[in-house]
């Protein structure tokens, strides 16, 4: 019972765009400033998320610092807790190697609607969103550079300039010039679900999701992203 209500209340948890850095109060997480992205157990599993129902909301502070990405970058510096900016990095490596195989070459920039904000969940107001523990980030899209002389032989020629691709315009989209954008972003989705980079992972199917992966490392597994449907990757 006790698992089903945690699980309930972490898909509540959807995007909102960072606009305030964390504030050291009530807690105080200490850690490297590189943690494992291989460790069963995350230093935060063990902060509550729990806050009084009414007032201003307090956050812990958990050692966030900014951070602009490593195999790829971000549209927006995002901040984002030590042992969850490893994860991105796991995550980013996914994105460049399958835009390269699909692409020719990696994205130049993650968009996202934000990292780092503290609030409650919507929904349950006695419990902090993972986003107030910088411990989640929401993916809208990528950008692609334009393609370098030698990446071209290999790149049908509509593909070789630079390229946005959206989560809500090319999801399910379809025909012979965008249904490429749609195996790219649920390549993505599949593979960072099926490595196990994050805990949870909120997409399309999920209400409320249709514009963005929310990618969080709270306490409790969900994912929702392709709903009964199995990937059509092909």
């Amino acid at each position: 019972m006790v698992r089903v209500i945690g699980i309930a209340l972490l898909i509540f948890c959807c995007c909102a765009q960072s606009r305030a850095e964390p504030k050291e109060e009530l807690i105080e997480v200490k850690g490297k400033d590189e943690v494992e992205a291989t460790s069963e157990l995350a230093p935060l599993d063990a902060v509550s998320r729990m806050v009084e129902a009414k007032g201003k909301v307090r956050c812990p502070s958990v050692g966030a610092s900014k951070y602009k990405g490593t195999a790829v970058g971000y549209s927006k510096t995002v901040t984002v807790n030590p042992y969850f900016k490893a994860r991105l990095k796991k995550f980013e490596e996914i994105v460049a190697r399958v835009g390269r195989e699909i692409y020719g070459r990696a994205p130049s920039k993650i968009v996202h609607l934000g990292s780092y904000n503290c609030r409650r969940i919507r929904g349950w107001p006695n419990y902090i969103s993972e986003h107030g523990l910088a411990n989640a980030l929401d993916v809208s899209g990528f950008t692609f550079p334009k393609a370098t002389r030698s990446q071209r032989k290999s790149i049908p020629k509509h593909l070789r300039g630079r390229i946005k691709v959206d989560m809500l315009k090319h999801w399910s989209a379809n025909g012979k010039r965008h249904r490429v954008h749609s195996v790219f972003l649920q390549r993505v989705a599949h593979e960072t679900m099926e490595a196990k980079i994050f805990r949870t992972v909120l997409g399309p199917s999920y209400p409320g999701h249709k514009n963005h992966l929310h990618l969080d490392l709270s306490p409790w597994t969900t994912y929702d992203v392709f709903g009964e449907s199995p990937p059509k990757l092909k």
